[in-house]
């Protein structure tokens, strides 16, 4: 992945770059060694780990919530028992998560 500004990054797909506007994103979910990047349109799967892809992204649009999700803060409907949603998706918010979510979204 390589920044081209604020707002996009290119990610390697198959054996191409792609340009990735990142306002699309809604969130980013970890599989072993890959991840998987979930927007608007669709997904895609890239070779990558969630620390490597967490340093790429704004910190002011996007959180950890979990060791599995790295979620677009501006996508969330709503926060319910230690989960997330974002559209219908549910995304699990680890307890020691949680608490910078809710400062991060000025809810506390």
């Amino acid at each position: 992945t390589v920044n081209a500004d604020e707002n996009t990054i290119f990610i390697k797909v198959s054996s191409c770059f792609v340009k990735l506007d990142l306002n699309k994103v809604l969130y980013i979910e970890a599989l072993a060694d890959y991840a998987t990047i979930h927007t608007e349109t669709g997904k895609h799967t890239i070779h990558s780990t969630m620390k490597g892809l967490e340093q790429k992204l704004s910190t002011k649009d996007f959180v950890r919530v979990h060791n599995s999700y790295i979620v677009r803060l501006d996508k969330i409907s709503s926060i319910e028992n230690g989960f997330l949603f974002i559209n219908k998706t549910q995304i699990s918010v680890s307890r020691n998560r949680f608490k910078p979510l809710i400062q991060q979204l000025k809810l506390a």
